[in-house]
């Protein structure tokens, strides 16, 4: 039999995990019951050690197999995977990496958490342990995703707290990952580093307001997406679409899709709108100056320097 229950015996020694998997334990009081009842021992080397000691309890849950088969036991049997949270997998994996300084545990693991799996997953792992701790924060508290938190720590590497200081609070999700994502990729096209940033940051009027700070993201990842804008919305703006119909567009031009949404009150006017629109289409398609501005090569072609 793999696993039973058996007397806790004084003589089984308590192995240099048990602290580290005990920690985890004790702050989700929400995990399996056998965490309140029992201790967990296993193998190592063949003799049977604790690796979670629950003191109040005179019997184990013994695992008939080594300790790295053992960790992936709990997480895939005991452990309900709503309760792994981002911080109980990172500490589950510098577990397995002291464990297994070979990896193999580390990568068996990242099967079975949210975390990327493979050489992937193992990078990412590698790069947070290497995060400043308000990152690393950040990500616990979800608020701020692993791949852009990955990808701003592996360009500016350092001194970056002083610019997550600045961002707002109270963000959406969204927004701060849009912030980290547009401030890095617009620091490696132009090889700047964090404290460039910060300084251009001086010249905002209010840092601090998440529209303001937003706004000025995008505007150094995209700096001609204003002159886009205005252009495209100008030339919306010559179709003269019925009252009730407007076309919605990703204003950063990453998306090249769009979108119409047309109000009615009944099949009538749904139809009287559509054929005005329709009519409001073909008009501007027949004109001789005509450009597909919703075509984004012409688009961004048209408004060129």
């Amino acid at each position: 039999m793999q696993l039973k229950i058996i007397p806790f015996d004084n003589n089984y020694k308590t192995h240099k995990v048990e602290r580290s998997l005990s920690d985890i334990f004790k702050i989700h009081p929400g995990l399996n019951p056998v965490f309140r009842l029992l201790k967990f021992c296993c193998l190592d080397n063949n003799e049977i050690v604790i690796i979670y000691n629950n003191p109040s309890s005179r019997y184990c849950l013994y695992y008939d197999h080594e300790i790295p088969e053992a960790i992936i036991y709990i997480i895939k049997n005991i452990l309900n995977k709503k309760d792994i949270d981002l911080r109980m997998e990172y500490q589950l994996l510098l577990i397995a990496e002291v464990l297994d300084p070979g990896n193999d545990l580390v990568f068996k693991i990242l099967e079975y958490i949210d975390w990327p799996s493979g050489k992937k997953g193992h990078d990412y792992f590698i790069s947070f342990k290497g995060f400043s701790k308000l990152l690393k924060e950040l990500i616990f508290k979800k608020s701020l995703s692993l791949s852009d938190a990955f990808f701003f720590h592996e360009y500016f590497i350092k001194d970056y707290d002083a610019f997550l200081k600045i961002i707002p609070d109270k963000l959406t999700f969204s927004e701060r990952n849009n912030i980290i994502r547009n401030i890095t990729e617009f620091a490696i096209k132009n090889k700047k580093s964090i404290n460039d940033i910060i300084k251009t940051m001086k010249n905002l009027k209010n840092s601090k307001n998440r529209a303001c700070i937003l706004d000025y993201s995008n505007n150094l990842r995209y700096p001609e997406r204003l002159k886009y804008r205005k252009y495209f919305i100008s030339e919306v703006a010559k179709l003269e679409l019925p009252k009730g119909a407007n076309i919605h567009f990703d204003d950063t031009f990453e998306r090249e899709d769009y979108s119409i949404q047309i109000k009615f009150n009944d099949f009538s006017s749904l139809l009287n709108k559509i054929n005005l629109v329709k009519k409001s289409l073909e008009n501007r398609y027949s004109e001789n100056d005509f450009v597909d501005f919703f075509d984004h090569d012409r688009l961004f072609e048209d408004n060129e320097e």
